[in-house]
């Protein structure tokens, strides 16, 4: 609903082959109705331009809130489809659309790592999926994101199997859509999700929803988490992690590390140590985004080591498969 009460929602209808967007006034009539082919936020190819290597980026499903009187903004997990071999996987991602549903803009993060090796093609301990419920919240400067990695599905039935160990993912943006910083709450094991985000007159914001520690035992409890402006905070009285400003994917790996950074942090070092203090791998002068090269190291488990330029240390067990 906009300001001038009208109204909107788009109708997927298989009669007429295809995606309706219908606008309504405050009264219910019919005003405005235009068909979607389908509403691809992103494409993106290879150097050779050959079709089979494209990378389509889909929205699928998803939450609504309105910016302005012009512009709204969309949310839920996506699918990227990647033609060649037929790959395929799930992200987050926040887009703005204009009153025509033209796409005005996006950031797209977190792809799904697509291991052969797993169920269904697709490594669900990195597989994105949305907060069930309300995932964006507005203020007058900031845009908050929230969704959750690592679910692999959201029906919650009371089963073990319908839940898994996962990691909320929350990010700042300002009124441009610019990413002012990104935060991982839990990465302890646990099962976390989110039902509702909503902004806070502080500056940061509330997350409410569900979580289970043991994946043996369907027994959901409800946590509220409350972050400050910068993001930080601890998710709970019984938590055993804090906000972290970084991911690291996958765990437990086999040839590769990769670590995705908040853009508000700069990581001066990587180091990977094994559990009596010895230096096996170092990674200097990272970016946003690094990887490291682990294969020709033992299975067993390590300690990743995160040095900042700000004097921070951040550290978290690692397994080489």
């Amino acid at each position: 609903m906009k300001s001038d009460r009208s109204f909107g929602m788009i109708l997927y209808e298989s009669n007429k082959g295809g995606d309706y967007y219908y606008e309504v006034d405050s009264a219910f009539n019919l005003t405005r109705i235009g068909k979607l082919a389908h509403l691809t936020l992103r494409e993106t190819m290879n150097q050779g331009v050959n079709l089979v290597d494209t990378t389509y980026y889909y929205a699928l499903e998803g939450f609504v809130e309105n910016l302005n009187d012009s512009v709204t903004l969309i949310t839920s997990y996506a699918l990227f489809l990647k033609h060649l071999g037929g790959k395929h996987g799930w992200f987050h991602y926040l887009a703005s659309l204009d009153d025509s549903l033209n796409v005005l803009n996006t950031d797209i993060w977190d792809i799904a790592t697509y291991d052969e090796n797993a169920p269904g093609g697709i490594d669900y301990q990195s597989t994105r999926l949305p907060a069930r419920d309300v995932a964006i919240s507005i203020t007058d400067d900031a845009i908050f994101h929230c969704g959750v990695m690592g679910i692999n599905d959201h029906s919650h039935n009371p089963s073990v199997s319908s839940i898994a160990p996962s990691t909320i993912t929350l990010s700042k943006f300002d009124k441009e859509m610019n990413l002012q910083w990104r935060r991982y709450y839990g990465g302890d094991g646990s099962f976390y999700d989110v039902n509702v985000i909503k902004a806070t007159e502080e500056g940061g914001c509330i997350i409410t929803g569900v979580y289970n520690k043991d994946m043996q035992v369907y027994d959901l409890l409800s946590y509220v988490l409350k972050v400050d402006e910068n993001g930080y905070d601890a998710i709970g009285e019984n938590a055993e992690s804090i906000a972290r400003p970084y991911f690291c994917y996958p765990n437990p790996a086999k040839d590769n590390v990769y670590i995705e950074f908040s853009p508000d942090v700069n990581c001066r070092a990587a180091e990977i140590y094994t559990l009596d203090g010895r230096l096996v791998e170092t990674c200097h002068g990272t970016s946003l985004q690094a990887t490291i090269d682990i294969s020709s190291l033992n299975s067993g488990v390590y300690m990743l080591k995160l040095r900042m330029s700000d004097g921070k240390e951040w550290s978290e067990r690692i397994v080489k498969r």
